[in-house]
């Protein structure tokens, strides 16, 4: 039936829909209602006397354990409404918010009252059970229509005029996910196109933050992973929705609204306090950093939000340098030579430079062998540390690793030496400072509760 009830919501074929309502119903929770309802249970079961958990009934344990009413087995599945909205069947939807299903489910209750289905309706608020079963009380069926957006002429067709006439609601347009976006922010977060050129043409608010602060920007570098920067002109990749078209980001940047995007390059997440290139820049500075749409990045936000400290205290040369992307370094200090990023502080008070020679210090005097099973075939690992050059504990970095950005420390420490010897020491603002040390001082003080906590429950135990 559940097969049957889709296919007649995608196609709009509403009279279907009316004959399912009469002869079966659907969109009713029915298995839920007969947990609950004890003279079935003994129907199905004599010896029925109610499951419980520690003196406490099943249904009743669950309910406190878990005391959002929203969110149960029956909310676990799309609704009928969801369907017609994720598929663009307009049709369907306006079917389902008329008086045509509520007429079609009196037939059936008039029909059959002795049904154990008329019989658990009574029980409860018929009309508000109705409206949630069809789907009807959500605010999130723009998001559903862009979700199941794709990019052929029959869909986005269908598409548009679903989310036009979604949109003409009220608060349709402002309405928001859990996670705070709102149909425009979660177009840009899907990355799909269309739906963003189409948001534009109609007015929408690309402006809005969720709620970490994020912005159109956080959410589309934040979409994206290395394989998909591999050629930033033609992405390779295949995108979260196979149907809709490769795009690169040169052309959502030109479709969302200029001075949104000129905006958005300064303005910073809450945790983090990253704006969205130095997000991006810490997100991958462990891993690797595809140098095209490093390059490219850099170009079109002019390098905003570069010089200033997250919630670490650390800038974006800072986090490149303790994931040792020297040749991302490189491209950074030679696009802003005048910003003297090499010789800035972090909220400890060490530049960029002190930290690659703190990392090369630990790496060679430490005696961290990068790969101890090669040298000990080798017979490099038995000679004493002191014949060895500083710069052999490197050398089986592969030449592949360096490609993609990520080499030794022994490189980044070199150029950073250099290129930092040439500049006048930049301190950190005295506000980060005061923010990694209250951090710190949190986390500290959390240790020592932890502690203490401890200890009393030792006590408590001997």
């Amino acid at each position: 039936m559940r097969t049957h009830l889709r296919v007649a919501l995608v196609l709009n074929r509403t009279s279907i829909l009316t004959e399912l309502m009469k002869t079966l119903t659907f969109g009713f929770p029915y298995l839920e209602l007969a947990e609950v309802d004890a003279e079935y249970q003994k129907s199905v079961n004599p010896n029925y006397r109610g499951l419980t958990i520690r003196g406490a009934k099943k249904a009743d344990w669950v309910r406190d354990a878990n005391p959002n009413p929203a969110i149960s087995p029956s909310d676990r599945f799309q609704k009928p409404a969801h369907v017609a909205a994720y598929h663009g069947a307009l049709e369907s939807l306006l079917w389902l918010q008329s008086q045509q299903p509520w007429e079609a489910l009196k037939y059936f209750i008039s029909n059959n009252p002795t049904s154990n289905k008329v019989r658990f309706l009574e029980q409860h608020d018929t009309v508000t059970l109705f409206q949630r079963g069809l789907g009807l009380t959500t605010n999130q069926l723009p998001h559903l229509c862009i979700k199941g957006w794709r990019a052929t002429t029959i869909r986005q067709a269908r598409a548009e005029a679903m989310l036009t006439y979604l949109l003409s609601r009220p608060s349709a347009a402002t309405a928001r996910t859990p996670a705070g976006l709102t149909p425009a922010l979660f177009a840009v977060q899907q990355r799909n196109l269309p739906a963003i050129q189409y948001l534009v043409k109609e007015g929408a608010d690309f402006s809005a933050r969720d709620t970490t602060a994020r912005n159109v920007l956080h959410l589309l570098l934040g979409n994206y992973n290395v394989q998909q920067f591999q050629d930033l002109l033609h992405v390779e990749e295949p995108l979260p929705c196979p149907s809709l078209p490769k795009s690169d980001l040169a052309s959502f940047l030109s479709s969302l609204p200029t001075g949104v995007v000129t905006a958005a390059w300064s303005q910073r997440q809450h945790g983090t306090l990253t704006p969205p290139l130095a997000a991006w820049i810490a997100d991958h500075a462990r891993s690797s950093i595809h140098l095209p749409a490093f390059r490219f990045l850099l170009s079109v936000s002019g390098g905003v939000g570069l010089a200033e400290a997250n919630s670490e205290g650390n800038s974006a040369i800072h986090e490149l340098t303790r994931g040792g992307q020297v040749s991302a370094i490189e491209i950074l200090l030679e696009s802003f030579p005048e910003a003297e990023l090499a010789s800035r502080e972090n909220g400890n008070g060490r530049t960029a430079g002190e930290i690659a020679e703190a990392a090369w210090r630990r790496d060679k005097v430490g005696g961290a062998f990068p790969d101890i099973s090669g040298d000990m075939q080798e017979g490099k690992y038995w000679r004493p540390v002191y014949e060895r050059s500083p710069l052999g504990f490197s050398d089986n970095v592969k030449e592949e690793e360096r490609d993609v950005g990520k080499v030794s420390v022994d490189d980044t420490w070199r150029l950073l030496k250099e290129v930092a010897g040439a500049e006048k020491r930049r301190l950190c603002k005295l506000e980060t400072a005061e923010e990694v040390a209250r951090r710190v001082a949190k986390k500290q003080m959390g240790v020592v509760e932890l502690l203490t906590q401890w200890q009393g429950d030792m006590t408590e135990l001997w």
